[in-house]
């Protein structure tokens, strides 16, 4: 099997071409097991956070099944499933985290400053609509989406509101819809995230900006690690 480094902007768009034309050509048959992240990492001469997005966009296309704790199968074979990359064509998950982790954390410390009573309310409500759902052991992205642009919303900064919007539309798209749907059903994750929701609020609400900071930090954080981005 052979695989040459990736040099674009977008390196997981070119891993997907690679490996679906190694599927086409037979190198790799179906229900045969890919390389490793790590050795696939090596091959393309890029980070293993970039080799799951790309896993991650190769499933959406059928193409792949990822099974925890074994490795990633081939399960379709591209000249039998339609070609749709509009599917994937989401921005990369990596950079995503990235530019949320420098913007989201101030937009919670700015909330904590300038939040009014029903900017507080708003966020609070999403909260309890999101911990009422957890009692049914389930998880709505829809309310995760609303419950971070509300305190953009609430810092009072226009263009915080703008770049948080554009993020929340791209947290909608595959292959970051898709591999964050698999990992939260992960047993605790759910628990975590809307315990980290919870800190990030009671800090926002307290008016403790530093705090908010950090919990909303730490969420992110955890939530990056735990799909694996970090």
């Amino acid at each position: 099997m052979e695989l040459t480094k990736v040099h674009r902007k977008r390196a997981y768009m070119e891993i997907v071409d690679q490996v679906r034309s190694l599927i086409s050509r037979g190198e790799v048959k179906l229900n045969e097991k890919l390389p490793t992240e790590q050795e696939l990492s090596l091959n393309f001469g890029v980070a293993r956070p970039t080799v799951r997005e790309a896993l991650s966009a190769l499933e959406v296309l059928g193409l792949v099944e990822v099974r925890v704790g074994s490795g990633a199968y081939v399960v379709g074979i591209p000249s039998e499933i339609p070609v749709d990359n509009s599917s994937i064509n989401g921005e990369s998950p990596v950079d995503l985290y990235e530019v949320r982790m420098r913007v989201e954390p101030f937009a919670a410390g700015k909330a904590a400053l300038n939040a009014s009573d029903n900017d507080i309310q708003s966020i609070e409500e999403i909260l309890l609509s999101m911990e009422n759902e957890k009692q049914g052991h389930k998880f709505s992205f829809d309310l995760d989406r609303k419950f971070h642009l509300s305190i953009a919303k609430a810092s009072g900064n226009k263009h915080i509101i703008e770049i948080e919007t554009y993020i929340i539309r791209q947290m909608a798209k595959t292959p970051y819809l898709h591999f964050s749907k698999k990992n939260i059903q992960v047993k605790g994750h759910i628990e975590r995230v809307i315990q980290d929701h919870r800190n990030t609020f009671l800090a926002i609400r307290d008016r403790n900006s530093k705090k908010a900071e950090s919990m909303m930090l730490a969420h992110l954080k955890n939530v990056a690690t735990r799909e694996g981005w970090v």
